[in-house]
């Protein structure tokens, strides 16, 4: 009887019933991320006084901003990365993982690196977070 089954799905064009598994990929909208060519900071590294909201956070306490830089990007870490840049800080070693941040922010947006983001986070550490925070503020 079951070879009759399939005879008569084959003569009538009908293929017998198949399991069929779906994979879905979530990607990021594209207007999260930054136009096909590069172009530069929208936010300008001394431009502090034009958000003072991230700008008292920053020279306040910088390594909550840096925290919340880091989360806006990464969706998680605020916390720890916030500890982590608040115990390098007087060693002079936070420019150690916050240039990694600024690398990945300038990736996420396709920014064009001016200067070194070694050397702005290891010698304007407080402007290149306000900066950054300025410009996630203005891309989300």
């Amino acid at each position: 009887m079951q070879g009759q089954s399939s005879n008569y799905h084959m003569i009538n064009n009908q293929m017998p019933a198949q399991q069929i598994r779906y994979t879905f990929e979530v990607e990021e909208p594209n207007h999260r991320r930054g136009p096909q060519g590069p172009q530069e900071w929208n936010n300008s590294l001394c431009g502090c006084f034009s958000d003072m909201s991230s700008c008292c956070m920053t020279w306040c306490c910088p390594c909550v901003q840096y925290g919340k830089n880091y989360e806006k990007v990464h969706r998680d870490g605020c916390c720890s990365q916030g500890f982590l840049y608040c115990v390098l800080a007087p060693f002079g070693l936070s420019c150690c993982i916050h240039s990694g941040l600024r690398s990945d922010i300038r990736q996420r947006y396709n920014i064009i690196e001016g200067c070194s983001d070694c050397c702005v986070t290891c010698f304007c550490a407080g402007c290149a977070i306000a900066q950054e925070a300025r410009e996630l503020k203005d891309r989300e």
